[in-house]
């Protein structure tokens, strides 16, 4: 389910019916997701809870161990899952180099990706390396952008750039 241009709830792609493994119920930042393999894809998706309507139980599904999923095999816990991905975006798992513009911001890197990331501080710079989601992470990037420079991968900094230009034209 998803809203149309008059807020009016709608059905994404007329309708299309989604035929879900699920492997997963979470709670991110007090909304649940169900991650769930779609067979025709070969790969997992994220669905908001609140937003699936219809839900049908179908006797033929094959049950997933979600560990066996390519997307899951560099995860020790759903946890780490989570943490990689901080907003339940879907998109590939980046490693990312990020200059901290004061020290305070050591514990916004520590708030949303704990520990695994990793702080080093040269010539009296601080960066944060981070192994994220590249959706969420760019995300995220934006709503720290006064507060961090992204420093690679070029991927991630091409399209802040642009995201940058096009909000200054729209102002």
């Amino acid at each position: 389910m998803c809203f149309n241009k008059k807020g009016n709830e709608t059905f994404k792609f007329e309708g299309y019916e989604y035929k879900v493994s699920p492997c997963y119920l979470i709670n991110n930042y007090g909304r649940y997701y169900l991650i769930a393999y779609i067979e025709k894809y070969g790969h997992t998706n994220n669905y908001r809870v609140d937003y699936i309507k219809n839900i049908k139980i179908l006797e033929d599904m094959e049950r997933i161990d979600p560990m066996t999923l390519d997307e899951f095999k560099n995860y020790k816990s759903i946890s780490d899952y989570i943490n990689e991905h901080i907003y339940m975006l879907g998109g590939e798992t980046i490693e990312a180099i990020i200059e901290l513009k004061d020290s305070y911001v050591v514990q916004y890197i520590y708030d949303w990706f704990g520990a695994n990331s990793k702080i080093e501080n040269d010539d009296d710079k601080l960066y944060a390396k981070v192994k994220r989601n590249i959706n969420a992470l760019f995300y995220w990037c934006m709503q720290y952008s006064e507060h961090i420079t992204v420093i690679s991968p070029q991927e991630l900094i091409d399209r802040i750039k642009k995201t940058g230009v096009d909000i200054t034209n729209k102002y």
